[in-house]
This record gives C-alpha cells, structure tokens and sequence, in this order.
C-alpha cells in the first residue's frame, strides 16, 4: 500500500507543509462556522417576520462542529499529557460544564425567539 501510495505521488508531509495545513483548516473552519451562523440567523429572521416553520439545520449543524472540535481537541490534550506529572489535565465534570452551559443558553435563546416571535 505504501508503495502505491508513493506512486501516486503521496509522501509524508513536512512541519512546514503540516503547519501551513493545520492554518488552512483553522481558517476553513472559521468560515464554516460564521456561515453557519449567519444563515441560523437569517432562518431565525424570516420565521419571525413572516412566520412559518423554522429550519434548524444550520443551527445543528454549527452546534455539532462546535461540540465535535471542542471534545476532540480536549481528548487528544488529555492523550498527550497523560503521563505527564507536571500537568494535570482538568476532570471530564470540569471541561463539560462549560459546553453544557452554553448550549443550554443557545437552547434558551432559541426557544424564546421561537415563542416569543408568535
């Protein structure tokens, strides 16, 4: 499989090219989440003004990349200083808490602008 993969032109990256990915997908993600969040915003508008059903796709769809980038940035911390003694990674209650809290408020928000729109 390797060899075919080098065949192909596929080749290990280097730190450079590894960095220069990482900034693209950091910048990627960034846009991905404002677009997400404007559209959430204007299916909140349309509905209010003109009623109607609300789609919430946007909003999921932003809430679970939110979630999945946040848990996995936290387990793969909590992976790399696993055998370390200096740092102590905080309790899975301690890094849950947060995410649980602003979620419950975008829960909140939506559900007043929903009820308070009729």
């Amino acid at each position: 499989m390797k060899n075919l993969l080098e065949k192909l032109g596929f080749r290990r990256m280097d730190e450079m090219e590894h960095s220069i990915a990482l900034r693209a997908q950091a910048y990627s993600f960034r846009f991905l989440a404002a677009a997400l969040f404007l559209w959430s915003c204007w299916e909140s508008w349309v509905v209010r003004s003109n009623g109607g059903a609300l789609d919430q796709k946007p909003c999921l769809l932003l809430l679970a990349a939110c979630f999945i980038q946040i848990g996995v940035q936290q387990l793969l911390t909590r992976r790399a200083v696993a055998g370390d003694e200096e740092y102590k990674a905080p309790s899975l209650l301690r890094m849950a808490l947060p995410v649980l809290f602003f979620a419950l408020l975008i829960l909140f928000v939506g559900v007043s602008l929903v009820i308070g729109g009729r």
